[in-house]
């Protein structure tokens, strides 16, 4: 294939000319499928383009035109022509501002607009900046094509705002960025935060196979004042309530916690109303052995924890117990445990002994010799007069009968109308001797 190509300065038109060639003869291919393009049946093995890069004329004002147009010509047939492509010259940077930011009264949210203009190509995006208390300037918002946006900050703190644009040319704003609109977001307090309790191991124990261990602490606030506050984010989190782990042992590095960003620390923005608890959730590595000795009953005092300290806003502070604090909890645990076991028992050996005396139902029958009349009574005795009568006595536990003994309201009953009655342990049915 042979390639020619030409510029004609005078009517700037630029020409290229594509000729296949025959490899055997070095001539014009006699075939028509013997051409370098061939039909395009299945797009794009039909197709073909060129490239070409032209630089604009010095001294061209914004929103001149470049058009460009081709044709294409195959062999003797009729010129093809292309769409027209428009390119329009922008030399000028674009201009933009931050219009307004609006802080809502008792919050933390901070409304934030702004908008630009361009004379060309126009805006295509803009990066919006923030500065903190009068520090430097911040990227907050990259190559974005919103005009507005909602921003979260600190309470008792100033924000200042300002925006760079950028155009289709690639033209960007010149200038540093300056203040173009501020918001204070006030206080709406009294905010009172205390710490209300830390859950943290009482010990840790290192081994060989575990020479570094992962332990979970917790540290629950509560919101003690009217209004209610917003926890924004994790940084928001992490100083609102700081956890600080000190070593009771030089040798060792203080523990480092990490605050959870995932489960199960709260999913932010967090809510925290009046009275309300919030518990934050922190990650500490132990990796060094305060005291290689373990407290024991026996050898107690050893120190084999950390204290612990968290504190918030509100300048809240809790240590954990010591391990002699902890084994003298240990010892009165066992001692009430001890009583408790002390007592069941003695109440199983008092139940035993109630089963062994306690009262049953033993009835008793006899027939006066007199008056030929039966009579009945309780208590598990036989009264016989003069030997004469028969009877005898029936109980549901038979192996107590013989401890049981007549009531005095038994004897004073009989008394009075037979001889004092004998005493028969026999079973019944059974007839005393005397």
């Amino acid at each position: 294939m042979r390639i020619e190509a030409g510029l004609d300065a005078a009517t700037s038109v630029f020409t290229w000319r594509f000729t296949s060639i025959d490899p055997d003869t070095g001539e014009l291919p006699t075939t028509p499928d013997g051409g370098f393009l061939p039909p395009n049946v299945d797009p794009p093995e039909g197709q073909g383009s060129v490239v070409f890069t032209v630089d604009p004329l010095p001294g061209l004002p914004t929103g001149a035109e470049i058009r460009n147009q081709a044709s294409i010509v195959f062999d003797l047939n009729n010129p093809i022509a292309t769409g027209e492509r428009l390119n329009t010259i922008d030399f000028e940077d674009p201009t933009s501002a931050v219009t307004a930011a609006t802080a809502a009264p008792c919050s933390q949210a901070i409304r934030v607009t702004w908008s630009g203009s361009d004379a060309g190509s126009g805006i295509a995006s803009y990066d919006v900046f923030v500065s903190t208390d009068g520090g430097p300037f911040t990227l907050w918002r990259q190559a974005t094509a919103a005009t507005s946006a909602t921003y979260v900050g600190e309470w008792g703190r100033s924000y200042a705002f300002a925006s760079i644009a950028r155009d289709h040319a690639g033209n960007v704003e010149d200038g540093a960025p300056a203040p173009e609109a501020s918001a204070l977001v006030a206080d709406c307090g009294p905010f009172d935060l205390a710490v209300t309790r830390i859950v943290a191991p009482k010990v840790v124990t290192l081994t060989a196979r575990k020479p570094v261990v992962r332990k979970r602490i917790k540290v629950e606030i509560q919101n003690r004042s009217a209004a209610t506050q917003t926890i924004p984010s994790l940084e928001a989190l992490r100083k609102l309530a700081d956890l600080d782990l000190r070593a009771l042992a030089s040798s060792c590095p203080d523990p480092t916690p990490i605050l959870l960003a995932g489960k199960p620390q709260k999913k932010r923005p967090i809510t925290l109303k009046s009275k309300k608890k919030l518990t934050v959730v922190y990650d500490v590595l132990f990796g060094c052995a305060v005291d290689p000795a373990k407290s024991r009953a026996r050898d107690p005092g050893h120190e084999t924890s950390s204290s612990t300290r968290s504190s918030t806003s509100a300048r809240s502070a809790a240590r954990m117990p010591s391990r002699s604090t902890t084994s003298a909890r240990a010892r009165s645990r066992r001692r009430r445990s001890w009583s408790r076991t002390r007592t069941a028992r003695s109440r199983t050996r008092a139940a035993a002994r109630r089963r062994r005396t306690g009262p049953s139902e033993i009835r008793c029958a006899w027939t006066s010799p007199t008056s030929g009349r039966s009579s009945r009574a309780r208590h598990g005795l036989t009264y016989v007069a003069g030997g004469a009568s028969s009877g005898g006595c029936t109980s549901r536990r038979p192996w107590i009968r013989s401890r049981r003994r007549s009531s005095a309201r038994s004897r004073s009953a009989t008394a009075s109308s037979r001889p004092r009655p004998s005493r028969a342990w026999r079973s019944a049915g059974s007839s005393p001797s005397g």
